[in-house]
This record gives structure tokens, C-alpha cells and sequence, in this order.
């Protein structure tokens, strides 16, 4: 039993390394700390269990509280999803 295919998503992707500017501060420099060791858990995890899919929006760019975000971390969520699951439609034939 279990899933012949597996999509996974990766929120904690480091694709767009663009900083708004070149001043850090200790919350960004700590925000940024934690998001390169979640990245790596969850690409370690993936070696245990290899996803057929991987979807890794750019959203780097944005902080954990940019909640007045939503609607556009939604659509850049829902554009890649959208680009990478074209891309193999031949898995799920």
C-alpha cells in the first residue's frame, strides 16, 4: 500500500538569494541561519524518500511574517506548482 507518486514542497527553497538591501540586521542574519538548516533537513529527508515531484517556489524573498503577503506568495506558490507539474505530466499518465 502507499503512493505510486510523490510531490513534495519545499518552503524553505534558497533559490532568490536578492536582498531588499545590503544592510543586515541580527533578524535577518538569524532568519536566514534558520532557513538554509531547514533547507538542509528537508533535502536530507529526501534522501530517504526521493519525491517524483519537487516544487520549490521563489520565496525567499519574503519574511516569516509577511502575512499581508498571502495572495502573492499564493500565486507564486500556484504558478510554480503549475510550471513544474506541466513540466511532468508524462508521471501521472
Amino acid at each position: 500500500m502507499g503512493s505510486e507518486k510523490t510531490i513534495a514542497v519545499n518552503l524553505y527553497g534558497l533559490q532568490n538569494s536578492k536582498k531588499r538591501n545590503d544592510k543586515y540586521n541580527i533578524i535577518d542574519i538569524v532568519e536566514r541561519s534558520a532557513k538554509i538548516m531547514l533547507n538542509n533537513v528537508t533535502h536530507l529527508s529526501f534522501k530517504n524518500i526521493e519525491p517524483n515531484v519537487l516544487i520549490e517556489p521563489p520565496i525567499d524573498q519574503f519574511y516569516g511574517w509577511d502575512f499581508h503577503k498571502a495572495n502573492e506568495l499564493i500565486d507564486i506558490g500556484y504558478d510554480t506548482a503549475k510550471e513544474i507539474l506541466n513540466d511532468s505530466s508524462e508521471l501521472f499518465i
